[in-house]
C-alpha cells in the first residue's frame, strides 16, 4: 500500500507493474500535494495479468472524476481525500474510489464513458453519493 500526504515533498512511489499507471498516480500524488489531497492507494493485489488498456483508461477516468470532484467541491479545511483500493479475485478485478465531496457534482459525460468502456461485458459500474463523499464501484473481467 502506497499513502501520499498533501504536505510535504511529492515523491515518485511505486503502485503496480504497469508504467503507465505508476505515472499517472504519480502525477496526481503531486497535484494532491499541491491541492492538499490526502491521497490513499492500495494495489498490492494487481500484480498479475490484467487488461492493461482497459484498466489503465477506466482508472484514469474514475480518478478524473473523483479527484476533479473532490477539489472542486470539498473545502480544505473539511479534509479532502481520495481513496483507491483495488483487488484481484475470482477473474475479475475490483476498483474502489472514494472521494471528499462537499456538492453533489459530477461530470455526467465522464461517467458515460465509464459505463460504455465496461458494458460490453468487460465489466460492472456503479457511482454512489453520500452526504459528504461519492463512491465508484468498479468490476472488470480478467
Amino acid at each position: 500500500m502506497s499513502k501520499q500526504r498533501g504536505s510535504g515533498m511529492a515523491k515518485e512511489r511505486y503502485y503496480t507493474d504497469n508504467t503507465k499507471v505508476n505515472e499517472m498516480l504519480n502525477a496526481y500524488a503531486r497535484q494532491a500535494q499541491d491541492g492538499n489531497v490526502a491521497l490513499s492507494v492500495d494495489m498490492m493485489a494487481l500484480q498479475g495479468d490484467i487488461p492493461e488498456n482497459l484498466f489503465y483508461d477506466v482508472l484514469a477516468m474514475a480518478m478524473e472524476q473523483a479527484f476533479n470532484n473532490c477539489v472542486n467541491t470539498t473545502f480544505k479545511r473539511n479534509g479532502r481525500y481520495v481513496k483507491i483500493r483495488t483487488m484481484a479475485c475470482q477473474k475479475q478485478i475490483f476498483i474502489k474510489i472514494q472521494n471528499s465531496s462537499d456538492e453533489n457534482i459530477y461530470d455526467e459525460k465522464n461517467l458515460e464513458s465509464i459505463q460504455k468502456l465496461l458494458n460490453t461485458d468487460k465489466g460492472y459500474f456503479k457511482y454512489s453519493t453520500k452526504e459528504d463523499e461519492k463512491e465508484m464501484l468498479i468490476a472488470m473481467h480478467i
